[in-house]
């Protein structure tokens, strides 16, 4: 069975165009490097304010709409906690919407054949190693995405725009 944490950000974080994470998704996306993390750490003395991305790739759609994707793993606070989603932009690297996960060992790794990839090779033993999902884009943003973790049993996920 999977573990699941979910913790919120405000919502405004994401929609100011001057304010990090936004500008940070605009680094990203404009280097356009397929499957390298950049790290942006903010942090100060007793606060933990870090913000690492990964550029996954482009996934097109069958009426040739392309959306670019990349994931985002943001630690805050003191002790620290995160927030992990997936985070989807058009192909101007307009911000679209977002699935929120749980655990970062949660999130896909790649793409591949226009497919969001989750493979559970680095879970610890939380998830079966040998159960890969793969999610299609070619019908368009799926409003849920399951992730099944062993056994048919999983996480669902929702897109938020």
């Amino acid at each position: 069975m999977a573990l699941c944490l979910t913790l919120s950000v405000s919502a405004f974080a994401y929609r100011d165009p001057n304010k990090a994470p936004h500008k940070d998704w605009n680094t990203v996306l404009t280097r356009n490097k397929v499957g390298k993390k950049y790290v942006f750490d903010r942090s100060k003395k007793g606060q933990y304010n870090q913000t690492e991305l990964t550029y996954l790739g482009k996934v097109k759609t069958n009426d040739g709409r392309i959306f670019k994707v990349l994931t985002s793993t943001v630690f805050f606070g003191n002790s620290p906690a995160a927030t992990n989603k997936i985070v989807v932009f058009n192909s101007k690297n307009q911000y679209v919407g977002n699935y929120a996960f749980g655990a970062d060992f949660n999130l896909p790794k790649k793409i591949v054949n226009n497919e969001l990839v989750f493979d559970h090779k680095n879970t610890g033993g939380l998830c079966d190693p040998s159960v890969v999902n793969r999610i299609s884009f070619e019908d368009g943003l799926p409003k849920q995405m399951f992730v099944e973790c062993r056994n048919k049993q999983g996480d669902l996920y929702s897109f938020s725009d």
